[in-house]
């Protein structure tokens, strides 16, 4: 391997940006004034997903149903491909949702190795976020 090609998932692998398009459905408008208060730079990048997270309602089911809907950029996956010729390890590294950002690629026929914030489901239509690939000393206070 030659090296790494590093891919935001978020607007840029899927130009709809997923996230949001989640938040939007599934979230009180509550969600909207936390992203607000995060442009703002009243609440960090972190605090502001962890607490949309909390917002969120929805079931397991019903949330792949609607990721069914997000399509993903036509030309990503023969960018991948002209990546693997020139021997580049292609790696999705998103500050949003796994479950989103797996079900999605997969969806797609598209597998890479996928780092972002972990969304765990705690039954019914509750949701924590946990950041497992969270390093303190991050300036920019995100989850990845």
């Amino acid at each position: 391997m030659l090296g790494q090609v590093y891919v935001d998932f978020d607007g840029t692998i899927a130009p709809s940006d997923p996230t949001n398009r989640v938040f939007q459905r599934f979230c009180s408008p509550k969600w909207l004034s936390l992203e607000r208060a995060c442009q703002e730079g009243r609440l960090s990048a972190r605090a502001t997903m962890a607490q949309q997270v909390e917002l969120l309602r929805a079931t397991p089911g019903a949330l792949l149903s609607y990721l069914d809907s997000i399509d993903i950029d036509p030309e990503f996956a023969g960018f991948v491909a002209a990546c693997r010729r020139w021997d580049l390890r292609v790696v999705v590294v998103s500050d949003g949702l796994d479950r989103v950002v797996e079900y999605v690629l997969r969806a797609a026929n598209v597998h890479l190795p996928v780092f972002a914030n972990r969304l765990t489901w705690t039954g019914g239509e509750r949701w924590k976020l946990e950041f497992p690939y969270l390093r303190e000393p991050c300036a920019a206070s995100l989850g990845n």
